[in-house]
């Protein structure tokens, strides 16, 4: 049985983490929250339900495997592949039974962690642009935290690091919310920044990247407090006489307005202007007076989002006269023909006879605009970047394969001597030279291309039910002789019978021979590598390699991680490598579905860990 209140799906409701509820039977969904919607890039959850799901797609037999595994009140953590683009994304979820609306029982999923390795290749090539832009710039991932910010925004904001930190939970999920409905949003709050809290204007333009799917929202802050204040000073109030106040009769409304430094724009109840201050009149490159009379509607509108030919529509003054204290960007078309980019705060006046019927502010944006450009090119130029450079090691690798090929083949017939004896020594040893050194750059090259692959999305994997423990002795096997050479013990700990794990067979293989070979490479003789694998409580695997060795600092430990880099340690600089062993390790066990850890603690070893999900036992 399943959980029967809808206390928790209500709570999940306006939630940032994706949740919905599956149907294992139907392998569909039954009810998604905005934040799932998003996710699975759908307009609605109407659409989301009716979407239909191959279990390739959705990772179904993880779903059910979980289904089948829970009882009414427990709940299990997976980590899963999911689909919402054809590239695939990993995910952690937390899964629990709970009843269907046709009262079946089904699985309430609940997104927690979604991989962000894709924002160390997108980003890096904005960080620079940021550092040099003026004003208030922070870009955030889905989760609302600060991915990067320029020099200013720190300075503004200090410690206050999530966009939640910075406007409160609710704030800032309708913020994210109306940004992943039309792809920009803008809001007026109050911000806490390091010296107390501040009136800003915000606005966001959301960036997803088609390759990975890595999206960010690249976010400026406006410091409107001073301008906010001189609004309310300027705006006018009923007087306790209004036969004997003159600043309430429309002469008296637009003297006061007139010298205003904030383009300010009265309107009628039909959305013509009665009245356009000299800062107005400067934003239209018209005199103040010729603005009279024409419709708000004809003067300004909003930036097309439609292909050419396709209008957008245009909000009424009514519409817009609900949304008061949210500004919208609007385009204002000028005499000669140039166009002017302003935002505009429109909000009702008192009811009066003097007075009309809407005031409207306008701020001249173009600069944010220009700056939003500009992160644009910079996001568009890190994506081709990254394209580029995966196409160029795949292009390199098949044209280096043919002539290493050949070099190997011919370096091996002349160790073996097959056409005929080699009489030089030297000759002999310098054949064997040849063909290791081949065999070395062919699997740099492999590794180089599998690295690639990976961090694009494009490695094609054959998931199948996989005994973990033929895989581990088979790798063993291939790296004893390395291990007796070095004097190193080898210890097993595996158990005869063991749950199936799904991955693929051959990248599998590499990661483990990988750990191993890592692993005897850097542990002195007469230490010890032991390989064990442990099924824990919840039924998932755990294969860990552990080594004596030198073990790394959480410096060393952070570069190791990254391709090329290497730890500069007595015993590391004494072994030869390219630096992509553990990194390439990690990508592959991730694409396994895999959770990769590693531990290190200098001059005593490394222990690295992978946790499968498993799917049935082993008979």
């Amino acid at each position: 049985m399943g959980r029967t209140d809808t206390s928790l799906v209500d709570a999940l409701e306006r939630d940032e983490a994706p949740a919905w509820l599956w149907d294992v039977g139907r392998q569909r969904m039954a009810w998604a929250n905005t934040a799932a919607v998003a996710y699975w890039k759908e307009s609605s959850p109407f659409d989301l339900i009716d979407r239909l799901f191959s279990p390739a797609e959705i990772a179904g037999i993880e779903f059910g495997q979980t289904f089948k595994a829970l009882e009414s009140d427990q709940e299990e953590r997976i980590s899963v592949i999911l689909f919402p683009t054809a590239a695939g994304t990993p995910a952690d979820a937390v899964c629990r039974r709970h009843k269907l609306p046709d009262g079946r029982t089904g699985l309430l999923v609940q997104l927690i962690e979604t991989a962000d390795d894709d924002a160390d290749r997108v980003l890096p090539r904005i960080r620079a642009a940021l550092e040099n832009l003026p004003g208030l710039v922070s870009v955030f991932g889905a989760d609302g935290k600060v991915l990067l910010e320029s020099d200013l925004s720190q300075d503004a904001f200090g410690d206050y690091g999530s966009l939640p930190d910075r406007i409160g939970n609710e704030a800032a999920r309708d913020f994210f919310a109306d940004l992943f409905d039309r792809g920009i949003a803008h809001i007026t709050c109050d911000v806490a920044t390091a010296v107390g809290p501040r009136r800003h204007r915000i606005s966001g333009k959301r960036m997803t990247d088609p390759v990975t799917g890595f999206a960010a929202a690249i976010t400026l802050f406006v410091d409107v407090t001073d301008r906010l204040a001189l609004e309310d000073r300027t705006q006018p109030s009923a007087p306790a006489d209004p036969t004997d106040d003159q600043s309430s009769r429309p002469d008296g409304v637009f003297d006061m307005l007139a010298p205003i430094p904030v383009g300010i724009v009265l309107l009628d109840d039909k959305g013509d202007i009665v009245f356009a201050n000299r800062a107005a009149g400067t934003l239209a490159a018209s005199a103040p007076d010729a603005l009279n009379g024409q419709n708000f509607g004809d003067l300004a509108r909003p930036p097309s989002p439609y292909p050419p030919g396709l209008d957008a529509p245009t909000p009424s003054t009514e519409d817009r006269g609900r949304q008061l204290i949210k500004g919208d960007d609007l385009i204002v078309q000028r005499p000669n023909g140039d166009e002017q980019r302003v935002r505009v705060t429109l909000a009702p006046l008192p009811d009066s006879e003097h007075l009309p019927a809407f005031i409207a502010v306008l701020e001249d944006v173009s600069a944010h605009h220009t700056t939003l450009g500009v992160l644009m090119k910079e996001l568009e130029a890190a994506k081709q970047e990254s394209a580029q450079k995966s196409q160029f090691l795949a292009n390199v690798g098949h044209e280096l394969r043919t002539p290493l090929n050949a070099i190997i083949g011919f370096s091996e017939v002349m160790r073996d001597q097959r056409l005929g004896p080699i009489e030089n020594s030297k000759y002999r040893q310098y054949a064997k030279d040849i063909h290791h050194s081949g065999h070395l750059l062919l699997s740099l090259i492999n590794d180089l291309l599998d690295l690639s692959k990976v961090q694009a999305g494009k490695l094609k994997l054959d998931f199948a039910d996989i005994n973990l423990r033929t895989i581990v002795e088979q790798c063993v096997r291939l790296v004893q002789p390395q291990a007796q050479k070095k004097e190193i013990r080898m210890r097993l700990d595996v158990p005869p019978v063991l749950p199936l794990v799904k991955a693929d067979a051959r990248s599998l293989e590499q990661v483990v021979l990988n750990l191993l070979t890592n692993a005897i490479k850097f542990t002195q003789p007469s230490g010890e590598v032991a390989i064990s694998i442990a099924t824990g409580k919840d039924g998932k695997l755990d294969l860990r390699v552990k080594d004596t060795g030198i073990g790394m600092s959480p410096d060393e430990l952070e570069r190791a991680l990254k391709p090329f880099e290497q730890i500069d340690s007595t015993v590391a600089r004494g072994e030869k490598g390219t630096g992509l062993g553990l990194p390439l390790a990690k990508a592959l066990a991730e694409a396994n579905r895999a959770q990769f850890t590693i531990n290190s603690v200098p001059d005593e070893g490394t222990s690295v860990g992978l946790r499968f999900p498993a799917t049935e036992a082993l008979g």
